[in-house]
Order: structure tokens, then sequence, then C-alpha cells
């Protein structure tokens, strides 16, 4: 009989053929030895895994067992982030991107999981010809799933962090309204019942599901401000009312041509004597509109004010160009557009400052050159007036 190799515990052959090896690795809650038990197909792969297994347990790295699979944790995953807060659309895209994966990995166990099948699941999602936007989604929805089971000490590695996958660059879909195309549209919505919508999102920079949120009682005609709380959003076919983009309210001054525009639509709700008008919303009044909607208006809008196709969100992108071409701060356009942070802003609209920059051209001649006028006596009568104010 092969003699046993220091620490390695005990290696024996079974009935079937197997050798299986076990070592105690502490002791259970009630002061029991607690074993750990390996398994090879010869003896010194056992011994091996033994090695594997005591270095894991000295260096405290040793895993305990879980049978939770890929499927079932995602799903703990998921309802982790609904309970933090994640708006109803998100969710459904997470459980999308989720359940392309289960009929690779669905059912393996999560400390099973290695790089090679993470790849199996890209691959199987290229056979079945989804998007390269749809497999990075899914690679990443994945990569946030083992991230939480390493911070639950489930697993060591992610498997995901050997895998590579770069969707390639979309065309960019959206785009900033000229200045004539503004006036074009603008003119053919004077009066219209889409005027105070296509206003809302050209001159105060709000997405779509947050004009159409806006009821009366957000409004502050003493302040002239606007209170950014809340999104209708689409949810299957209808629309659904949940918080902004990333809870980001906010309060947002009313351009005075906007402030004008809802006060005078205010006087036919007359307030004063109706003040449960204020749950009227300024756009579809008893309820708001479907998110659609607007989509469909403004293709007939485009197509009537003679100007190229554009979405609603195109509205929005126009105010943040053209606010930053006025000259307004990136932070305070951050801020009014409910972006998370100005780094955001900065990505979206970094043509306009590279333009910006390269327009900030400093010439230590021209900045000197008020001093070269100055004459000598003019010099020591300055220095003189110095000494005077010091002392």
């Amino acid at each position: 009989m092969a003699r046993r190799g220091r620490g390695e515990g005990n290696i024996r052959k079974r009935k079937d053929g197997r050798w299986e090896g076990s070592k105690t690795v502490g002791l259970t809650l009630a002061g029991n030895p607690k074993r750990r038990s390996v398994y090879g197909k010869t003896r010194a792969e056992v011994a091996r895994k033994l090695e594997e297994l005591t270095t894991q347990f000295n260096y405290g790295t040793l895993l305990e067992p879980d049978k939770r699979t890929v499927k079932a944790f995602g799903q703990q995953w998921l309802e982790m982030k609904v309970s933090g807060g994640i708006s109803s659309k998100t969710k459904m895209d997470y459980e999308y991107e989720l359940g392309k994966t289960d009929l690779t990995i669905g059912a393996l166990r999560l400390q099973d999981v290695k790089p090679v099948h993470i790849r199996e699941v890209l691959k199987r999602l290229e056979l079945d010809q989804a998007s390269p936007r749809t497999r990075a989604k899914v690679l990443e929805r994945l990569n946030c799933v083992f991230t939480e089971a390493i911070a639950l000490e489930l697993i060591h590695k992610n498997p995901c962090a050997a895998v590579k996958f770069q969707a390639p660059p979309s065309e960019p879909i959206g785009r900033s309204l000229e200045l004539e195309e503004v006036t074009a549209l603008l003119a053919v919505v004077k009066g219209d019942y889409w005027e105070v919508f296509i206003r809302l999102c050209l001159n105060m920079g709000l997405r779509k599901g947050e004009a159409l949120a806006l009821q009366w009682a957000d409004i502050d005609f003493k302040t002239s401000t606007v209170k950014i709380s809340k999104s209708f959003s689409k949810f299957g076919g209808g629309g659904k009312m949940g918080p902004t983009k990333g809870r980001r309210n906010r309060v947002i001054p009313l351009p005075p041509s906007m402030a004008k525009l809802l006060l005078d639509q205010a006087e036919q709700w007359d307030f004063d004597k109706h003040p449960e008008h204020k749950k009227l919303f300024l756009i579809g009044a008893d309820k708001p509109l479907n998110p659609s909607s607007p989509n469909h208006a403004m293709k007939k809008l485009c197509v009537k004010a003679g100007v190229k196709p554009c979405r609603v969100h195109d509205l929005r992108h126009t105010y943040g160009s053209l606010a930053l071409r006025a000259g307004t701060p990136l932070e305070l356009v951050s801020e009014r557009m409910g972006h998370s942070n100005p780094t955001v802003t900065l990505n979206i609209y970094r043509h306009l400052l590279e333009d910006e920059r390269r327009s900030h051209i400093y010439d230590i001649e021209e900045m000197l050159s008020p001093l070269a006028g100055f004459s000598k006596s003019a010099a020591v009568k300055l220095r003189s007036n110095v000494r005077t104010a010091v002392n």
C-alpha cells in the first residue's frame, strides 16, 4: 500500500474505481470536526486536490459548498435590485438579459461556472443571431451577478473577468436640431395641442417621461419654477408612473416664454375655485398620454415643419447643445438635465466642448501687452502708491 504523504489526509480507492481523499477543515458550529472530500481518477490527482484544499484553508479562502444555480442566484440578485428601487422597465431589461443565459448555464452551480461557460453563452447568442448590443448587455448583467457572488464570498473569481466582448460602436441615432429647424418647429406647434410638450423638452431639456408626468401641482408660478420628481414610462402596452431616472429630482426655473405659455393655459382651469384641478396633467389632462403618442406626433410635426426626421429625445439633446454653446457652465447644464454627474454631460457633448477649448488660446505677449504701455515714471509712481498702501 502506498504510504500517505504528510498533510495529505486520508486517501483511498473506492469500489467504483475512483480515488477519494478527505481532510479535516475546521470545526462545525457544534464543535465537531468538519470533513471535506475530493475525488479523482488517480491517487496523484486526489493528492493534488487535497493540497489545494489545505492551501485554501490555511489562507482562509476555502469556500463553503453552495448548491445554488446561476438561475436561482440571478433571481435573488434581481430581487435585491428591485428592493433597491430600480424602475419596472429596468427590471424587465434585466430579466430579459438574464433569461438569455438559462439554456446555457442556468442549471449550473454558481461555484462551477468557468470562463469557458461564459464564452459558450456568447457563442449561443451569436448562433441565435442576437445583436452585438444584446450580447454585450448579457455579459454585463452576468458580470454584475458574479460580482455580487464574490461580495457574498460564494465564489473567489468572476468567470466573466477573463471574457472580453466589445460591441461595435453603433451609428449615432440622435442629433441636435439647427437653429433654423428649431424656429420652424416652434412655428408649426404654436397654438397646437403639442406646443407645451415640445417646449418642455426643447426649452427645458426634460425627458419624454418627465414631461408626460408633469401635473399642474408641480408648477409654482410664484417662484416661476417646475418640480421634476416623477416619470411616465412605457410599460407593456401602456405606461407606468415611476421615479425619475436615477431618482434625481430637481427644481428647474421656468424660462419667461414657458412661464407665460403655462400661465395662459392655467387660466382655463381656475385653480382658485377648483384646487382639485391641480391634479390634472399638463399633457393629457385627467391622465397622462401613452408614451408612444409623442413619437407619432413628432414624425408628423417634422414633416409639417419641413425639417429632417428627429426623435423626441433629440429635443432634449438640442437643449443641452444650445445651452453649452451659449456658455452655460457644464455643471449647471448637468444639474438641469438631471444627469448623475457632469462627466455624463461631458461625454455626450464632448464635441462641443472641444470646439470651445480650441477657441481659448492664450498668448503671453497679449497678456503682458498692457504693461508695455507703462512709462518709466508711471511705473515709479505705481510702486510708490503700493508702498504707501502697505505702510
